[in-house]
């Protein structure tokens, strides 16, 4: 079970409290901003896209937006807002997690961890007919 935090360059120190929060709490987390392609997400898999202005002007958003596409069809998506810039169509209809403010963000960092260690008993998708 691995949790994918996707995310800008820019944002990489919000990513990396992230990811040491989830650590913390047992889970195994990489970090990945698309410069290398991302790994296959299995299904007890979760992806933690972390939106921010930052993003838009990242030379791999049409990567990022993909895995998050695929990521909210397979039902494994966790979307953060870092702050209040407007997502693509596509994505700014999704429920996101608002960590726009710095002080709280352990609040939402800690429904991130929730979701994720659901994920560990999430039963796998069923195959495609």
């Amino acid at each position: 079970m691995t949790v994918f935090i996707a995310h800008a360059e820019a944002d990489r120190p919000a990513a990396e409290a992230l990811e040491k929060f989830l650590e913390r709490r047992g889970l195994f987390v990489e970090l990945e901003t698309g410069e290398r392609g991302f790994r296959p997400v299995q299904s007890s898999d979760t992806v933690v896209a972390l939106w921010s202005k930052d993003t838009t002007f990242s030379p791999y958003r049409l990567l990022f937006e993909k895995r998050t596409m695929e990521a909210w069809a397979d039902e494994q998506l966790v979307m953060i807002k870092l702050d209040h810039a407007f997502a693509p169509v596509g994505l700014r209809d999704l429920a996101a997690i608002d960590a726009s403010l710095e002080q709280q963000r352990d609040i939402a960092w800690a429904a991130v961890a929730r979701t994720a260690q659901d994920a560990r008993v999430r039963p796998a998708p069923a195959p495609a007919p």
